[in-house]
C-alpha cells in the first residue's frame, strides 16, 4: 500500500468531519439562555479503589470444532457476582432499583427532546462500517477484501495492527460538538467501547485503549469536557458485552485458497502474550483483545460463525470460570467510565432483555452484573451529586424505574405515555472518508429521540443533513 493511502487511513479518518464545525448556522440557544442544566459534578470523597481485574483463569483444553452443545440457559441458575459496589439504597436487583429509583420521568431528558450519538472508533479505518473488526475476518466480504487491499491478510496483519496504526488526528470533539449545539442537541451519546473491545479512553481495565495505542489520546474524556464546557448532557454506551462471540471469526482460518492462504489460521488464533516480546505490542495479551476460541460450541461453529446470526440462547458449560471472570472484566470496565467520567447516562447493547441473560447476545453465562453494575452507578450518583439524576439505556429490557428504552433506527408512529424511550435514526453525510452518519429522530410526547454519528458506508443512507435540516427536525 503506498504511503498517501496510509496516511489517508491512519490520519483522515475525521478531517471532513471536523470541518464542519465551521458554519455556525441557527444557533438554537445562546450561552446566555441556557438552562444551567448540566452542573459542574461536586468533588467529594473518592470512591474505594476499584480493584484489579483478577488474572485470566485457567482455559480447558479446546475440543474439537462444533463438538460441544451449549447448556441449557433456561434451566441454568442466575450467578451473583461479587464485585465491589458504591453503598446505597440501590441494590442489584431489579425490584430494588425499580423501588428506590426516586422519580418516573428524567426532568432534563424530557426537555431535551434531541441530541446526537457519536458511535466512531477505530473501525472506521477500516472503511467497511462499524462491524469491520469481525468481517474483516469473514473470507469473501467486503470488509475481507478491504483489510487485504489496505493491510494485507489477516493471518498476517490483523485488527490489532489497525489499532497500532489509527490515528484520527483531525478529531476535534470541541468543534463537532459546537455543532451538534447549534443543531439544536441537548446531549451527546459517546462511544466508549464497541463490540471490537477498544475502548477509547485511559482504561484501568483493557490495555487495548486510545491512550496506550492509536492516538494516544484520552478520546471519551476529550468529548466529556466539549460537552461540558457547552451545557450539554453526556452519555457513554458499551457495547463490549457479547465481544466473546462476536469475535470468533479472528480465531478461524480462510476455507479456500483464493488468497493461497488456505487452512491459515487468522492472528487471534495463532498469537500468544509470549509472541510480543520485542514487538510493538509487548505486554499487550492478545486474549484481551480477541476473547478466547469459543468454535467448540456447535451453535458458534455450526451457527454464528457460518451464518452471523446470534445463537439464539446457551450457556458455555465447559467456561464456566472464564465467564464469570468476563463479566466482571465487562462490569468493571463500565464502573472505571463511571468514576472517571461521571455520565448523565450509559448504555449497553444488544438484542436480549440484558447482557449476561444466556438468551441471544446475552448467551453464554447468566449473573445479575447488569443489576450490580446500575446498583453501583445509581448509588454513586447519590453520593458524588447528591440526587439520582442519572438513568440508564438497557437495549430491549422492559420498562423499569430508571431504565430508559430505545428503539434504533426507528421511531414509534404514535405519542407513547407509557414508557420512556430513545429513537434515533441515521443519515449518512457521503464523506469520502465513510467516517460520519449524523441522524435524525422524531419527538413523540414522551418518546425522546437521539440522533447518532458512526462509521458506515454512505450507501446505507444516501442523503446527508444540514444544520439546518437537522434543527427541522428537532422541532
Amino acid at each position: 500500500m503506498s504511503l498517501t493511502r496510509r496516511k489517508f487511513i491512519k490520519q483522515s479518518t475525521l478531517a471532513t468531519a471536523a470541518t464542519l464545525a465551521a458554519p455556525r448556522l441557527l444557533s438554537s440557544v445562546s450561552a446566555e439562555t441556557t438552562t444551567p442544566a448540566v452542573a459542574a459534578t461536586k468533588v467529594l470523597p473518592q470512591l474505594p479503589p476499584i480493584p484489579p481485574l483478577p488474572a485470566i483463569p485457567t482455559i480447558p483444553p479446546m475440543q474439537p470444532l462444533g463438538s460441544v452443545p451449549l447448556g441449557d440457559a433456561a434451566n441454568f441458575p442466575i450467578a451473583k457476582m461479587d464485585f465491589p459496589i458504591e453503598k446505597g439504597p440501590f441494590e442489584p436487583t431489579w425490584e430494588s432499583i425499580a423501588q428506590n429509583y426516586p422519580v418516573k420521568d428524567i426532568a432534563w431528558l424530557r426537555e431535551a427532546k434531541f441530541g446526537f450519538w457519536v458511535h466512531f472508533g477505530p473501525q472506521a479505518a477500516g472503511q467497511s462500517g462499524d462491524w469491520y473488526a469481525r468481517k474483516l475476518y469473514q473470507e469473501g466480504t467486503p470488509a475481507y477484501r478491504n483489510h487485504i487491499r489496505d493491510f494485507g491478510h489477516p493471518s498476517e496483519t490483523g485488527y490489532m495492527d489497525v489499532l497500532h496504526s489509527w490515528n484520527p488526528s483531525a478529531l476535534d470533539p470541541a468543534a463537532l460538538v459546537q455543532l451538534y449545539r447549534d443543531a439544536g442537541g441537548k446531549f451527546l451519546i459517546i462511544q466508549g467501547v464497541h463490540h471490537d473491545q477498544f475502548d477509547n479512553w485511559d482504561s484501568k481495565y483493557q490495555p487495548w485503549n486510545a491512550v496506550n495505542l492509536g492516538p494516544k489520546r484520552d478520546i471519551l474524556g476529550a468529548w466529556q469536557k466539549a460537552v461540558r464546557a457547552q451545557n450539554m448532557h453526556f452519555g457513554v454506551t458499551f457495547h463490549h458485552d457479547y465481544s466473546w462471540f462476536w469475535y470468533q471469526s479472528a480465531h478461524a482460518e480462510d476455507r479456500s485458497n483464493d488468497q493461497g492462504k488456505l487452512g491459515v489460521p487468522y492472528d487471534a488464533a495463532r498469537l500468544t502474550l509470549a509472541d510480543g516480546v520485542g514487538k510493538w505490542w509487548e505486554g499487550f495479551d492478545p486474549r484481551l483483545l480477541y476473547t478466547i476460541n469459543m468454535r467448540e460450541y456447535a451453535k458458534i461453529y455450526n451457527g454464528y460463525d457460518r451464518t452471523g446470526s446470534s445463537p439464539p440462547d446457551g450457556i458455555y458449560t465447559n467456561h464456566q470460570e472464564y465467564a464469570h471472570w468476563y463479566a466482571t472484566w465487562w462490569a468493571l470496565r463500565i464502573m472505571d467510565v463511571i468514576e472517571k467520567y461521571d455520565p448523565d447516562f450509559i448504555y449497553t447493547d444488544g438484542n436480549s432483555t440484558q447482557p449476561f441473560s444466556g438468551d441471544h447476545t446475552g448467551m453464554g453465562y447468566k449473573c445479575d452484573a447488569m443489576q450490580r453494575v446500575l446498583a453501583h452507578y445509581f448509588n454513586r450518583a447519590a453520593t458524588r451529586r447528591g440526587a439520582v439524576d442519572t438513568f440508564a439505556i438497557v437495549k430491549h429490557h422492559g420498562p423499569n424505574n430508571g431504565i430508559v428504552n430505545t428503539a434504533e433506527s426507528k421511531y414509534p408512529p404514535d405519542i407513547k405515555i407509557d414508557s420512556r424511550g430513545l429513537a434515533n435514526r441515521r443519515w449518512a453525510t457521503g464523506f469520502t472518508a465513510r467516517t460520519l452518519l449524523t441522524t435524525r429522530a422524531w419527538s413523540s410526547g414522551t418518546c425522546w429521540n437521539a440522533c447518532r454519528a458512526t462509521a458506515r458506508w454512505p450507501s446505507a443512507c444516501p442523503s446527508g443533513p444540514t444544520v439546518r435540516s437537522m434543527k427541522a427536525a428537532r422541532r
